[in-house]
């Protein structure tokens, strides 16, 4: 399935569920058709790809509706450590499905047209290879680092920035060069 159909369609779909008014439908639906038409145009998926992509995002935000209030609830009534254990589980499991699905796919690998469309769209970037376990890792890397940081944050009473005050500034004369070294640190360190 199209990426970028389903995630068109849970982004925008579950933005216009939670804004006001009734053009935020309008709009969701229309820049998620569009985003959908882009990949036809694009020759990068068919329209099957393309409607599988929109339904799959539509269950996901389906299912995110359905649970967001109960897991908000036990999130809020579980200690720090077990919202930490369930992230890690949660991920673990979550690359446990990502490579099954790869070795599912045994010695398939992407067929040259999709690479050869990619590339004219986009001639500029590296070629496509949408099978490497490292961007699974690297996804979810990202998600439990978010997860668990969230996590902490709520349970410390949420972040208030008084960037106008004493330790505002200190805040930010320490966070940004912690954020240059955390950026160039591991591309200084990690192969390309």
């Amino acid at each position: 399935p199209s990426g970028h159909s389903q995630n068109a369609a849970t982004f925008w779909l579950g933005l216009a569920w939670i804004g006001p008014g009734k053009r935020r439908w309008l709009l969701a639906v229309l820049l998620t058709l569009l985003i959908g038409f882009s990949r036809l145009y694009l020759g990068v998926h068919s329209i099957a790809d393309v409607t599988a992509g929109w339904l799959l995002g539509a269950l996901v935000l389906w299912i995110y509706l359905r649970i967001e209030i109960p897991v908000a609830r036990w999130l809020a009534r579980t200690s720090l450590g077990a919202q930490w254990l369930a992230i890690s589980i949660f991920v673990a499991l979550l690359l446990l499905f990502g490579v099954a699905a790869r070795l599912s796919l045994g010695a398939w690998s992407v067929p040259a047209e999709w690479v050869a469309n990619a590339a004219r769209a986009n001639p500029a970037a590296r070629p496509i290879a949408p099978l490497r376990l490292r961007d699974t890792l690297f996804s979810l890397g990202a998600f439990w680092g978010l997860a668990m940081g969230g996590a902490w944050l709520a349970a410390q009473g949420s972040y208030r920035a008084w960037f106008f005050q004493a330790e505002g500034g200190i805040r930010y004369l320490i966070g940004v060069p912690g954020l240059v070294i955390l950026g160039l640190v591991p591309y200084l360190l990690l192969p390309h």
